[in-house]
């Protein structure tokens, strides 16, 4: 998000009653994005990064930033504390590499695209100690893989990608240990008894020793992943029919049994599965209005919840937080009497408080939020 003194960005702290700070502004553009908040207590606060930096913000709000020539593409912390991640050195082949306490970045393995793929996603460590992920590009069969790899760097390719099945994108660890994800499909390039058809999507399901199989396939290639309950996956299913967008709420057993929980019209930007059940989401910038949060029940209800209209809390909602205090909390991208945009609390039955506008200084354009432990919200 962009706006301050030196059109960089910055970033913001939120308390749950609305008191705001800037942490820290950034002296370029670096389309900054908090990744994750560090458990380990010698060293709590988050980690982001973006164009040409690492940063770290304590649980004080001093910020540290590191400058890599690295292209990062996901940090996450794993199980040793250590900060581990996807990305590209300048001029060399995607990489897994280690980030130090003093920012250095270290490959521990780069790439064969010809065999282990490219544009790598998705990294997760399951609850075997492995680092899990998928790479959308080349690979034996130019369409991707899904790997395992070990905090030393060895990589061991599980699944070779062809044009049939192809762009991996999301893990989840199911109940079971298997790892779950959604990959595109294309039934023209599969035998008999799949059907010639369009692109869609399907899900799969993958053990921690590499037998893949497909559990679902979807028919819309509109089918996005929004939650994990504990015991089934959660998916919106989106076509378009007759001029109209039409959605429909799917829960998949991790044996690929799928009940459709409600269907409505209409597009949804962004969902979020909440822990009272619902789904939560918003209706960017229709013709009639500047956005909608809307909750949708597992009975099918649709509920309206708020009507955005530029002042005094905004217009075009992002994706809602649910915080520890049980609220939601958003931003919007812009609206609000200095026109920079908002942020804003609401309740699970719709009542909206502006928390914060934004403009001059401090940014504008806010981006997602992030809760830490402090309670605190960072964005």
């Amino acid at each position: 998000w962009f706006g301050d003194t030196c059109d960089g960005g910055t970033i913001v702290t939120l308390t749950p009653v609305g008191s705001f700070t800037v942490l820290h502004s950034f002296a370029r553009q670096t389309g900054a994005t908090l990744a994750f908040e560090s458990a380990q207590p010698a060293d709590r606060g988050l980690y982001g990064f973006g164009t040409g930096l690492i940063f770290r913000v304590a649980t004080d709000g001093v910020v540290t930033t590191f400058a890599t020539e690295w292209t990062i593409y996901q940090l996450i912390q794993a199980r040793d504390g250590k900060v581990y991640g996807l990305g590209y050195a300048p001029g060399r082949a995607p990489s897994f590499f280690v980030v130090a306490g003093d920012g250095t970045v270290t490959s521990l393995h780069t790439f064969l695209i010809d065999s282990e793929g490219s544009c790598p996603r998705s990294l997760i460590q399951a609850s075997d100690g492995y680092f899990y992920g998928t790479s959308i590009c080349d690979g034996a069969f130019d369409h991707g893989t899904l790997f395992r790899i070990a905090e030393d760097g060895s990589l061991t390719v599980l699944q070779q990608f062809t044009a049939a099945f192809s762009s991996p994108d999301h893990l989840v660890e199911g109940p079971d240990g298997a790892l779950f994800g959604t990959i595109y499909y294309y039934p023209f390039y599969l035998p008999p008894p799949y059907p010639i058809g369009d692109l869609r999507k399907a899900a799969f399901r993958v053990t921690t020793n590499g037998d893949f199989a497909i559990v679902r396939t979807f028919d819309s290639n509109n089918t996005d992943f929004v939650g994990f309950d504990g015991a089934a996956f959660h998916y919106v299913y989106s076509t378009y029919s007759n001029s109209t967008f039409f959605e429909r709420w799917l829960r998949m057993t991790p044996d690929g049994t799928v009940t459709t929980l409600g269907s409505m019209s209409g597009s949804v930007h962004t969902w979020v599965l909440g822990r009272d059940g619902s789904l939560y989401g918003n209706v960017c910038c229709e013709q009639i209005n500047l956005g909608r949060l809307i909750r949708f029940d597992a009975d099918g209800t649709l509920t309206t919840l708020h009507t955005f209209t530029w002042s005094p809390a905004g217009a075009g909602p992002g994706l809602l937080v649910e915080a520890s205090d049980g609220n939601f909390y958003g931003t919007t991208a812009s609206g609000g009497t200095q026109n920079g945009g908002t942020l804003f609390r609401m309740t699970h039955w719709g009542r909206v408080d502006l928390l914060h506008e934004f403009g001059g200084a401090e940014g504008s354009g806010p981006g997602s939020l992030i809760q830490a432990a402090d309670g605190y919200l960072y964005g």
